[in-house]
């Protein structure tokens, strides 16, 4: 079967940050996308964001209706054929147990991925429900996992160290080559912020990578930028095979999704250069953007652990 490739962000926000949908597009286009899923929280009107950005979509862009869940095991990206995905109330329920999410997915079609499942302590698979909850569902069960969040900033150069991507050795097996190296970008982005941070933000970092190579072996993997601003979106992809036979609609992105063989790159956006060979952009995330993120994820933590005054 003939094949093409398509970059998509999964993971996109509107609502929160209140953005005009058309500055919304403006960050759609921008980062060359052609496929955008807009995943509200639950808790913020996800219906109401997918019809604002669906009222002024642009032609040759395929929107993919879906939502960011609050369950039991944390926040789940939650990607549906239509538009009837928020017309089920119990889904989009608070604290939803993973248990009727799974269930309601299978019964209408929806396809369900853990959202940064290393990311905040409070509502992220790894601290809520454990690695082994997490392996059970996005391994041995019907969801998978975001292997790449682009919201803290860019991991391109420091994480994924080489600006190079070929094609034919696969996002998998680049991942497998390339184990070492990694750790050695880790080593050196910590020598270059260790005076303006702890050590936890080594932490951090290191959860980002624990996504990428937890998404080896689970069922599918999905990726975005999660941006909750237009300059946000696309800073992080998906790059997948989809027939060049079949017109690209929601159900046929959701069943190449469904197939990992087809991921060709999760990460920080690329282009390619020439047949087969990709190069990683250069975002141009200012230092300030970048510890911005990690006091962000700091404050989440420490508001966390503070206890309420008692009482008398």
């Amino acid at each position: 079967m003939e094949s093409r490739v398509v970059t998509a962000d999964l993971h996109s926000h509107l609502l929160e940050k209140k953005v005009k949908p058309l500055k919304y597009w403006q960050g759609v286009q921008k980062a060359g996308l052609d496929v955008i899923a807009i995943t509200e929280h639950a808790e913020y009107n996800p219906k109401k964001a997918f019809e604002l950005v669906n009222e002024k979509k642009p032609e040759g862009i395929l929107l993919i209706p879906g939502t960011e869940l609050f369950t039991s095991l944390g926040h789940v990206i939650a990607l549906g054929e239509s538009s009837e995905i928020y017309e089920i109330p119990e889904l989009l329920e608070k604290g939803v147990s993973i248990e009727k999410a799974v269930e309601l997915a299978r019964e209408n079609r929806i396809v369900l991925s853990f959202a940064h499942p290393w990311g905040f302590d409070s509502d992220s698979v790894a601290y809520v429900g454990g690695v082994s909850k997490l392996r059970h569902y996005a391994v041995h069960g019907s969801m998978g996992v975001e292997a790449y969040n682009g919201m803290i900033g860019t991991l391109a150069e420091s994480v994924l160290r080489s600006k190079w991507v070929k094609k034919p050795i696969g996002f998998f097996a680049y991942m497998e080559k390339n184990r070492l190296s990694r750790s050695a970008g880790i080593g050196k982005i910590m020598g270059s912020i260790k005076k303006k941070l702890d050590k936890k933000a080594y932490d951090i970092i290191q959860r980002n990578l624990n996504a990428m190579e937890f998404g080896e072996e689970a069922n599918f993997i999905t990726a975005g930028s999660d941006a909750h601003f237009p300059d946000r979106i696309g800073t992080g992809i998906l790059k997948l095979k989809v027939s060049s036979e079949r017109i690209l609609s929601e159900a046929s992105f959701l069943e190449a999704l469904k197939d990992k063989s087809n991921v060709i790159w999760a990460g920080p956006p690329s282009v390619e250069v020439k047949e087969g060979v990709f190069q990683k952009k250069r975002l141009g995330v200012k230092k300030s953007e970048l510890l911005g993120g990690f006091k962000y994820v700091m404050k989440r933590r420490i508001f966390r652990r503070k206890k309420p005054k008692s009482k008398g």
